[in-house]
């Protein structure tokens, strides 16, 4: 591909922990190719104490300029409300107006499909910035993610799916083949790279010790597209801890541990990040919450039980190590697994048997209490030639047509 000798600009924007991970390789990728000049645009939760300020993870890991966008309100949202989650929406979309219109992107980068990207997006289409979007073509049917996302790729210019099924959802919609270019997982190429977290350093990290306890990750976010309540899921996940605290397992294996991250920014997060705080406070040895675990949520993965809940994280990046994953609800009903996921519904009756299975398989890898993290070469994605996923996609960009991206729209649906 001939890479334009001018200068571009390119603008990637992030607003949560949930992407940033994904996104680090992409932007210290492009940090290295000449005839670019990348920076971070940081906003949304990122900007947020109560989210762990995770900014300062994002300034500490790119090697790009990071600029921040503050679009949510000094005072505290309540996150069930739904208007105040919509002028949210509209806040956003005029402060990343006047950043494009302060920083001059040629080009601006989003990834998923969260509403503050889908923000992002409408400022960048109505400014006439050709917009490039990674992980599009996903399924989430209990969420309404699923409708941003879809919104969010028929503003795209140019499409980055990781996975060759979802860039024919992609084509479904009237996208063009040539403005799709499936990249691979993210998450996998991350996976093959990474080294479980040492015992120590994930006490560090978590506050349990993987030598002592069988660790298990927990994330539970609102379904936002389905008839089950947030306050409805506070209170399985509340009787679920119970009861996994309470689970008569072999005395040899180690006692369950919980660690939970943080409910998103989604009408009714403010319920259940309430109650997990109230878990913690109740069992201060056995549950810990955490804002986010940041760039070593992959290591930390490998040195966990397992992963249960509702996030995309155990869809994807869990299942990509080789972590054992329980899906809760419909969520995630519909999202491509990279791999095995025991699906359940909110029933405590059927959750808890699925929990002390997951459990008794930990404790299987102990042997004479000896620490057997995961994360092994044969737990690991194969190997492939092909590039990563993030030396792809900065090969596109570089060299787009940017006169074409902003003469003609991207696609149109197909009449008949």
């Amino acid at each position: 591909m001939q890479i334009p000798s001018a200068t571009r600009r390119i603008a990637i924007v992030t607003t949560t922990r949930a992407e940033w991970h994904l996104l680090e390789p992409v932007v210290n990728e492009f940090a290295t190719r000449s005839g670019l000049e990348t920076f971070v645009l940081a906003g949304g939760t990122h900007l947020k104490k109560a989210f762990g300020m995770t900014v300062r993870a994002v300034e500490a890991s790119s090697l790009c300029p990071i600029h921040q966008v503050d679009f949510m309100p000094n005072e505290s949202i309540a996150l069930s409300d739904h208007t105040a989650m919509t002028r949210v929406i509209g806040q956003a979309v005029i402060s990343f107006a006047d950043a494009f219109e302060r920083y001059k992107p040629d080009v601006v980068l989003v990834l998923g499909d969260r509403f503050e990207i889908l923000s992002a997006a409408l400022a960048a289409v109505s400014m006439r910035i050709p917009l490039a979007h990674l992980e599009g073509g996903h399924v989430t049917e209990g969420a309404v993610d699923e409708r941003y996302r879809n919104a969010i790729s028929k503003l795209a210019d140019i499409h980055f799916p990781a996975l060759s099924v979802q860039g024919e959802r992609l084509r479904s919609i009237g996208e063009v083949e040539s403005r799709i270019v499936t990249t691979g997982p993210i998450g996998a190429s991350l996976a093959r790279r990474a080294e479980p977290l040492a015992a120590v350093d994930m006490e560090t990290l978590t506050g349990f010790n993987p030598e002592h306890r069988a660790i298990l990750i927990a994330t539970i976010h609102p379904e936002t597209a389905s008839t089950t309540k947030a306050d409805q899921i506070a209170d399985v996940t509340r009787r679920v801890v119970e009861a996994v605290l309470d689970l008569k397992l072999s005395h040899k294996g180690p006692k369950p541990a919980i660690l939970f991250t943080l409910a998103n920014l989604d009408p009714g997060g403010d319920i259940i990040n309430k109650e997990l705080y109230a878990l913690m406070k109740r069992f201060p040895e056995d549950v810990h919450v955490l804002p986010s675990i940041g760039h070593l949520y992959i290591q930390a993965l490998m040195a966990s039980a397992g992963v249960m809940g509702n996030s995309s994280s155990g869809i994807l990046e869990a299942c990509a190590v080789g972590v054992p994953v329980l899906n809760i609800g419909s969520r995630q009903e519909g999202r491509d697994r990279y791999g095995p996921v025991t699906d359940v519904p909110w029933d405590v009756a059927m959750i808890v048997p699925e929990i002390q299975s997951l459990l008794m398989g930990f404790q299987s890898r102990h042997i004479g209490d000896v620490y057997q993290p995961r994360g092994g070469i044969e737990a690991r994605p194969a190997r492939s030639d092909a590039p990563d996923p993030w030396v792809i996609i900065a090969d596109h960009v570089s060299g787009l047509d940017l006169a074409t991206l902003r003469s003609k729209p991207s696609a149109s649906l197909n009449r008949s």
